[in-house]
C-alpha cells in the first residue's frame, strides 16, 4: 500500500461498456487518460492524511454519438500506515474505518450506505521477474444494504514494489465501464 500511495502515474487507456438509455443497454467505446498523484499531506475527516487523486479524462462514443467522459476521487491514507481513511468525490464522502461509511458530503449528516474493500492477488507469474497482478474491489451498498455497484482497479506489482495501473472496471445499474491499459 505504501508503494501506490507514492506512486504517481499518467496511463493511456482503453475505454469501453456499456451505459443505460431509455432502458435499453448501449454498448461504447473510447480512449483517454488515467493521471494519479502521488499521495500529499493535506487533511481529511479533520485529521492530517496523504490525499491522492485519481482521474480518467477522455470521450467515448455511443450510438454513433461522442461525448466527453471523466471522473475523479480522492483517497485518504493514515500518513504513517497507509491504512485507507476513506475517499471524497463530486457528490459524495465516504469515511472508513474498515468498511466505509458514504455520505453525502463532509457533514456526514446524510447516510448513503456502506462500501466494503478487498485486496487479493489476481495473478501469480510463473517467471518470479514477472509482476502480479493485485486487485482492489470495491462493494457498494446503499442505506438498505443492498449491493448497488461492484468496482475493480488491478495493478501490475513488481519484486520490487513498484505499482503500475493494469485495468479497472465499474458495474452498475447504470451500465458498466472497463478500463484498459494500452
Amino acid at each position: 500500500m505504501a508503494a501506490y500511495v507514492r506512486t504517481a502515474a499518467s496511463v493511456n487507456v482503453t475505454l469501453s461498456g456499456t451505459v443505460v438509455a431509455n432502458g435499453t443497454a448501449v454498448p461504447f467505446s473510447g480512449t483517454g487518460v488515467l493521471v494519479q498523484s502521488a499521495g500529499t499531506n493535506g487533511t481529511f475527516n479533520g485529521g492530517a492524511a496523504l490525499l491522492q487523486s485519481t482521474s480518467i479524462s477522455g470521450t467515448i462514443t455511443a450510438g454513433g454519438q461522442s461525448a466527453p467522459y471523466g471522473t475523479s476521487v480522492v483517497d485518504a491514507y493514515d500518513a504513517a500506515t497507509t491504512a485507507i481513511l476513506g475517499e471524497s468525490q463530486s457528490s459524495e464522502v465516504d469515511v472508513a474505518p474498515g468498511t466505509l461509511s458514504r455520505y453525502t458530503d463532509n457533514t456526514l449528516s446524510m447516510v448513503l450506505g456502506t462500501e466494503q474493500i478487498s485486496v487479493a492477488v489476481t495473478r501469480v507469474p510463473v517467471d518470479p521477474a514477472s509482476p502480479e497482478v493485485v486487485q482492489f474491489t470495491f462493494k457498494i451498498y446503499d442505506a438498505n444494504q443492498v449491493l448497488t455497484e461492484t468496482d475493480t482497479q488491478s495493478y501490475l506489482l513488481t519484486a520490487t514494489g513498484a505499482l503500475s495501473f493494469y485495468g479497472g472496471s465499474a458495474n452498475a445499474a447504470a451500465g458498466t465501464l472497463t478500463v484498459t491499459a494500452q
